[in-house]
């Protein structure tokens, strides 16, 4: 039977590592070292992406701002759907009548 094991996403080590490269590549790099949180570098090395550059001091790992975007506002006008009156025939029942 396999296990299966999953990282403690509130260990310190994997929000760390989340941050540096990313969830997706995060649970890959676990997988592929053992079930054991690596450090950004060794997952890094495990997957073989390149080093990451170094931040300069503009550059922050924060959350920056997301950049507003203005939407037009769009106004509907609902007006009341008007179905005309259909007559019977002699040994019919009326199928539609009045407005809905």
């Amino acid at each position: 039977m396999i296990k299966i094991v999953c990282p403690n996403k509130k260990d310190l080590a994997w929000k760390t590592l989340v941050q540096a490269i990313g969830e997706d590549c995060s649970y890959l790099a676990f997988f592929r070292n053992g079930n054991v949180i690596p450090d950004p570098v060794k997952a890094r090395a495990i997957l073989g992406m390149k080093a990451a550059a170094p931040l300069t001091p503009k550059q922050s790992r924060s959350k920056s701002k997301k950049p507003k975007v203005r939407v037009p506002k769009v106004t509907i006008e609902l007006r009341p759907l008007i179905v005309p009156k259909i007559k019977a025939g002699k040994f019919e029942e009326p199928l539609l009548t009045g407005t809905f």
